[in-house]
């Protein structure tokens, strides 16, 4: 159950695509009935969210709101690592992966609301991190194809900002095009003892990738947020009907399907996954649906329990009581 707060720390992005001001409003409403709202404060460009929460941990809140889609929330999750604040997402982009992965979809708002309705609903637990190389992730890494898309969606950040949850449209055309007059670099996955060439490549810190409206997708078996492991699914070079077949067992929800497909490779139960060019092209990286540039080599890993989180769901471990000091921040391998 939800400690009640000492304060809490509403982090708002303004330009996401479902937050204005009365979404803002809104949340904090509803958020002060469960404790002391000490501030809300908004961002105003990448990277600050992360500062943000940071602030809020030297400040000693012990609840730190994202209100954003799940870019916003893994900065703020990037600035509460290691520490005893926990983190609440609320649903304010397109999809809100995150905030869905821990029960709360719909409006702002209204999510605010069903929080704050039933706060002996939230529960304080643990979950794990994805890594790559300086980097966290929440849910899922990406290369390939779904990377190729996200760099073309960051490519022009004020059109997104007119544009909105409409960009999404603009960003996805836009990257199909790139693809097919570029191709895609191929890369090496290294594993163990395990070895598999790819041009598009899924990574998973958790048991959903992303949401097709209601239903959930998830591209490999054996991913979730507190395994202390990552999973994976490859697929080389598809035909037009291979990839209209794999998009249809994504949508179906059942990640064994999709490993079952002749043309993708499925691993599970992973702690380390090299990733390297193998024709020399650098390739587009992307974690939680946000591109992070183009490499020729990335080592993925996991930072077991090291986030706590403020969720609905009843089937993660319990956070221990929060320390009097916070928590020093893990220390990733080097590349």
């Amino acid at each position: 159950m939800l400690r009640p707060p000492e304060s809490i720390r509403l982090i708002a992005n303004p330009s996401a695509s479902r937050v204005d001001e009365r979404a803002i409003r809104a949340a904090a409403r509803a958020l002060s009935r469960l404790g002391d709202v000490d501030g809300v404060v908004r961002t105003t460009g990448p990277g600050e969210a992360t500062l943000l929460a940071r602030q809020a941990v030297d400040d000693g809140c012990s609840l730190a709101v994202a209100l954003g889609g799940d870019g916003t929330a893994g900065e703020v999750a990037e600035g509460l690592t290691g520490s005893g604040t926990a983190l609440l997402c609320l649903p304010g982009g397109c999809t809100s992966v995150y905030a869905r992965i821990h029960g709360l979809a719909g409006a702002p708002g209204a999510a605010a609301e069903r929080v704050a309705g039933a706060p002996g609903a939230l529960r304080r637990v643990r979950v794990d991190l994805g890594t790559v190389d300086e980097r966290h992730f929440l849910f899922m890494a990406g290369i390939g194809l779904t990377a190729s898309l996200m760099r073309a969606g960051a490519r022009h950040p004020r059109l997104k900002a007119r544009l909105r949850g409409g960009y999404a449209a603009y960003a996805a055309a836009a990257g199909l095009v790139d693809v097919a007059r570029r191709g895609l670099p191929c890369v090496r996955v290294r594993a163990g003892t395990r070895r598999l060439d790819a041009t598009t490549l899924v990574i998973q810190n958790s048991d959903v990738l992303s949401y097709l409206g209601p239903r959930a997708v998830a591209a490999a078996p054996g991913g979730g947020l507190a395994t202390g492991t990552l999973a994976l699914a490859g697929a080389g070079d598809a035909r037009v009907g291979d990839a209209l077949a794999l998009l249809g067992r994504l949508l179906g929800g059942d990640p064994e399907r999709v490993a079952a497909h002749e043309r993708v490779s499925a691993w599970s139960g992973l702690d380390t996954v090299v990733v390297e060019s193998a024709d020399g092209r650098p390739f587009p990286l992307e974690i939680d649906g946000t591109w992070i540039g183009d490499r020729l080599r990335a080592r993925f890993g996991v930072a077991p329990l090291a986030l706590e989180v403020a969720t609905l769901r009843r089937d993660l471990p319990v956070a221990a009581p929060r320390p009097e000091r916070p928590l020093a921040r893990p220390r990733l391998s080097a590349a």
